[in-house]
C-alpha cells in the first residue's frame, strides 16, 4: 500500500518537470525584381498573424533579408 501512495505523490511531481517547447523560428529570402536580380535596401516588413507584432528589417547588398527569434509553430506575412 505504502508503494502506491508514494507512486501516486510522484507521478504528478513528474509531469512538472517535463520541459517545455524551447526554441525559435527564422525567416529568410531575397527580394528580386522581374529579370532575376537583387534589390538591396527594400522594406520588409513581417506580421504575426495571432500577435499582430510585426518586426521591420532591410535587404542588405545581396538582396538577404533574415527575421529572427521567432515563435515556431506560428503564422506570419511577410510584406515588402
Amino acid at each position: 500500500m505504502r508503494g502506491f501512495i508514494a507512486g501516486v505523490f510522484l507521478f504528478p511531481a513528474f509531469l512538472l518537470s517535463i520541459p517545455a517547447q524551447t526554441g525559435s523560428s527564422t525567416i529568410t529570402g531575397y527580394i528580386k525584381d522581374q529579370s532575376g536580380s537583387v534589390i538591396p535596401g527594400t522594406k520588409v516588413k513581417v506580421v504575426g498573424e495571432a500577435t499582430g507584432i510585426d518586426v521591420d528589417v532591410t535587404t542588405n547588398e545581396q538582396g538577404l533579408y533574415r527575421v529572427t527569434s521567432l515563435l515556431p509553430g506560428r503564422s506570419f506575412r511577410r510584406r515588402f
